[in-house]
Parts: C-alpha cells; structure tokens; sequence
C-alpha cells in the first residue's frame, strides 16, 4: 500500500508532509514554512507551524492535497 497518497491533515507532523512529495518544501516556503532545515519538523504538527508562521491552515492543506492527489 502507498502510503504517500493518502490525505494530509492538519494534525501530522512536519516530517511526515514532507515525505509525501518532493516538492512539499515548495509549498510549504510558499506560505513562509522554511520547514526542511528546521528541527521542530519532528514534533510540530502542520497546524501548529502554520499558526506560528501566520499562515492560513484551510489554503495550505488544499495546495498541499492537490499536490498529492
């Protein structure tokens, strides 16, 4: 099973978006997340990194599910 197309919810952590498609880092710098070299990827969820950097949780998740759809 292919795990990597499954849905991306706001409540996985950063390192796990990222092993979904190598051009999450593109869209995660889009809205401000510069998330590859930083340590917190492991433990920080895709919500939680997208209230610290202001970024809108609704539009991430559609730009990053299309991206993996």
């Amino acid at each position: 099973m292919n795990n990597n197309k499954s849905k991306i919810t706001r409540d996985m952590l950063i390192s796990e978006v990222m092993k979904k498609n190598i051009l999450v880092p593109a869209i995660l710098g889009k809205f401000g997340m510069y998330c590859q070299n930083c340590d917190s990827r492991f433990d920080e969820s895709l919500e939680e990194a997208a209230k610290l950097h202001n970024a809108d949780i609704s539009q991430l998740l559609y730009e990053l599910n299309m991206l993996v759809k």
